[in-house]
């Protein structure tokens, strides 16, 4: 056979079995392959530069097949031992490898890089690319110095991966200077190289800088778009990033990436503007035809954050492919809604995949354990995560478990958990305790976390009026005002609240006395209607939330115009539009107090359904998204406030939905919640009725207290509706039938409209003890009436 023939098939045919063999046979083949080579060819440099391009044909593939450092050290040995590593080709790549994949080490690599004589752009290139990846940031920028001092020009490759580590480190006096390298080498004008350049600006906070980038910009990208994007999510300028967002859609010739949505998730999550993330979404599902576990993630957090948690666990289900961070997000967002026991299912998902929680995952538990109330369990994954995980809690672990504990009423216990920690409290931990003592009434203890919190952060304006506020709910206003005193000669002053509501696409901002609204005429219309609808509800407002010496009038105007007064007025005013409020507020736990629970318990657990028509703004229903504890509380006083506030739910919902009759042994939808799947137990379900039997509200109907009659009215106060009843429709001496009076015209759109016959008996006897009517039978039911004489 021909030589020449041989140089240029031979070496092919050794590759391409090398390229489909397994690395070890790959290997026995190349080794085999030289020895034959070198057998039959001689020493003349011809026949040399034959095995050369042999070497070059099976040396490369070979280095390529490799998935370890053990491989590619085999590699590596081999050739050395053939002699083929002073050749620049097969040194480069080598670095490259070594360097960029996945399975690589950069010390590696750096051995073998500062063996090579006179190493190029390529190989330095390499390396700081390399070293930005692994994050040794200062070692890439030590290699781009080396360059320059060994007058090796940089090319368009080097600079976005010098500007990527200046970004990573903050150092923006240093990228500002390469900058200036950048204009000695004529590549100011590099598309690539400008949209790396926004982007460490962006990190940097520079973004005016950034900004001027890319306003002058002759030729943009879909990157430069995302970038610039990217850095005013990375200033946390929300607004401004939708605002580009919307100039890049407009412009038509640009489709998002996926990083430039991700920024824009990230934006609608902070605003609160669930709407406009669920565009974002179908711009993806239309765009993308696999979306990835960034992404996903991404969704899941702004949905859950933003009211939405149904839509992220959809997110979550459709996800084909989980990681850590997805699980943290869904389990962190199911407990802010309060839904623990689910998240804590998905955390139990999360092991059963395998996947080790960290410390983050575990914050997210422990905050699911804490919004739901779930003490037992909270106080089971504080150990588990200590001695079968073997993570050593952090501040925000124990602030957890002072949270929990401080909302159950065992304060003494976070206090005690406080003083036995490893490290020293911070005074977000005293924050906690002070917090849950205000909820509480426990002064004593209050004073000691707020002494705590005082000399380690000083000027926080919310730790002082908390205690200010503790002060005047005990009355001790001589205390209340030395606190008010020493927050003005700290010169702390307290910004106004404010609320934040999204009605048809357009947000809707609300601080209390709000006037600057174009409609707030007819808000305030609305609110002194809603006033007057919940006097005729029954409700009283619980000034005690207004901690001020006034009277009890001034402090009832205090609390009506509330800013979030304005924001359910806001809500109440769009018709059949689907609303989402997300409350976004300054960190203050003093304005939200029993007041707007107590409101919302009656218009916002026992949703109003319809505003269509002022005149049906009473028309109620009970929400399927009830979250009270499923349990009784274990501390005395927070299970009378339980019992109490049941004890107005019961009555509440029974009197809007007409119910008399309540079986423990059935289902009642103020019982269980088939949503989240929790239910009262039945001990729970049999102390709140008995509570309202105590109270006169209630009577069982059997000794088995299998059912109870709910008296939302006493006997006596029927048997005046009665009386009302005649005189409004001219019966003072006419006679009525039994079934007249619960079902007929008259008393449509009464109390008496399908009245319990027990309780209509009971009250008619009343009266007719008295003389004001006469009882007669029929031969049937229909005949049963009764003779007024009033």
């Amino acid at each position: 056979m021909d030589f020449h023939i041989i140089s240029r098939q031979v070496p092919t045919k050794w590759a391409n079995h090398i390229r489909c063999s397994s690395h070890e046979m790959a290997t026995s083949i190349f080794l085999v392959a030289v020895a034959k080579w070198k057998k039959q060819l001689g020493d003349t440099r011809r026949e040399m530069g034959a095995l050369w391009r042999f070497y070059e044909h099976g040396w490369l593939p070979l280095l390529k097949r490799c998935k370890s450092m053990e491989e590619f050290k085999q590699v590596h040995a081999h050739i050395l031992k053939l002699g083929l590593f002073w050749d620049h080709f097969c040194g480069s790549n080598l670095v490259a490898t070594c360097a960029l994949a996945k399975w690589g080490s950069m010390e590696y690599a750096c051995s073998i890089f500062r063996r090579i004589e006179e190493p190029s752009s390529f190989e330095y290139n390499t390396m700081i690319r390399g070293n930005v990846n692994c994050m040794n940031l200062e070692e890439a920028l030590i290699l781009y110095i080396e360059m320059l001092k060994k007058g090796i020009e940089p090319d368009n490759f080097t600079y976005p991966f010098v500007f990527k580590a200046c970004s990573l480190l903050g150092a923006l006096k240093e990228g500002m200077q390469i900058y200036s390298h950048v204009f000695k080498a004529g590549l100011e004008g590099d598309l690539f190289l400008q949209n790396s350049l926004i982007s460490m600006y962006g990190k940097c906070g520079a973004i005016e800088h950034a900004r001027d980038v890319f306003d002058k910009m002759s030729e943009r990208s879909v990157a430069s778009w995302s970038a610039i994007i990217g850095a005013h999510a990375s200033a946390e300028m929300w607004h401004e990033c939708l605002k580009l967002f919307n100039d890049m859609m407009h412009d038509g010739r640009y489709r998002p990436e996926e990083s430039t949505l991700v920024s824009v998730l990230s934006a609608c999550t902070h605003l609160g503007s669930p709407n406009l993330g669920s565009s974002v979404h179908g711009i993806l599902l239309r765009n993308t035809t696999e979306l990835n576990v960034i992404v996903k993630t991404s969704l899941i957090d702004m949905y859950a954050k933003c009211g939405c948690i149904e839509k992220g666990l959809c997110v979550f289900h459709s996800m084909a492919e989980k990681n850590k961070h997805s699980y943290t997000v869904m389990i962190s967002g199911l407990a802010v809604h309060g839904r623990g026991s689910e998240a804590l299912r998905i955390f139990a998902e999360m092991l059963e995949q395998g996947l080790a929680p960290d410390d983050v995952v575990y914050v997210g538990v422990l905050s699911a354990c804490t919004h739901a109330g779930l003490v037992n369990e909270g106080l089971e994954f504080f150990n588990r995560m200590q001695f079968e995980h073997k993570i050593e809690p952090t501040i925000q672990h124990y602030g957890c478990m002072v949270d929990l504990m401080g909302r159950a009423g065992m304060l003494r216990e976070a206090y005690e958990l406080i003083k036995s920690m490893p490290r020293k409290p911070n005074d977000v931990l005293w924050r906690s305790l002070l917090n849950a003592c205000k909820v509480h009434h426990n002064l004593e203890l209050g004073e000691i976390a707020a002494e705590n919190i005082f000399m380690l952060n000083p000027h926080n304006l919310g730790d002082y009026l908390v205690l200010a506020n503790m002060y005047a709910r005990a009355q001790k206003w001589v205390d209340m005002a030395k606190i008010r005193i020493e927050m003005v000669q700290k010169g702390l002053v307290q910004t106004p609240g404010f609320s934040l509501v999204e009605v048809k696409r357009r947000v809707y901002k609300f601080v209390s006395h709000d006037k600057s609204q174009p409609h707030f005429h007819s808000i305030y219309a609305m609110i002194h209607q809603m006033e007057w609808q919940l006097k005729f509800e029954g409700y009283i407002p619980d000034t005690s939330q207004v901690l001020l010496d006034v009277d009890e009038e001034e402090k009832r105007q205090r609390l009506k115009y509330h800013s979030q007064n304005f924001k359910f007025q806001q809500l109440a005013k769009s018709k059949g539009v689907e609303n989402h409020c997300v409350i976004r507020r300054r960190t203050d736990p003093l304005r939200r107090g029993s007041y707007l629970i107590l409101k919302e318990k009656i218009v916002n657990l026992c949703v109003v359904e319809s505003f269509e028509k002022d005149a049906e703004i009473g028309r109620v229903q009970v929400t399927t998204f009830l979250q009270l504890p499923a349990i009784l509380h274990p501390v005395r006083d927070t299970r009378e406030k339980q019992v109490q506030l049941w004890k107005d739910l019961i009555l509440d919902y029974c009197r809007t939905q007409k119910v008399f009759v309540i079986g423990l042994e059935e289902e009642f939808p103020l019982f269980s919640n088939p949503i989240i799947g929790r239910s009262l137990t039945h001990e729970a379900r049999e102390a709140f009725l008995s509570a309202l039997v105590a109270d006169g509200r209630a009577e069982w109907m059997d000794k088995g207290h299998r059912k109870c009659l709910i008296l939302w009215h006493r006997i006596q106060e029927w048997a005046e509706i009665l009386v009302q009843f005649a005189r409004d429709n001219g019966l003072e001496d006419g006679v009525v039938t039994m079934e007249e009076i619960r079902f007929g015209t008259e008393s449509q759109g009464t109390e008496l409209q399908g009245i319990d016959q027990t309780i209509l008996n009971r009250a008619l006897k009343i009266l007719e003890q008295k003389g004001k009517l006469v009882v007669f039978k029929g031969t049937s039911t229909d005949d049963e009436g009764v003779k007024f004489s009033l």
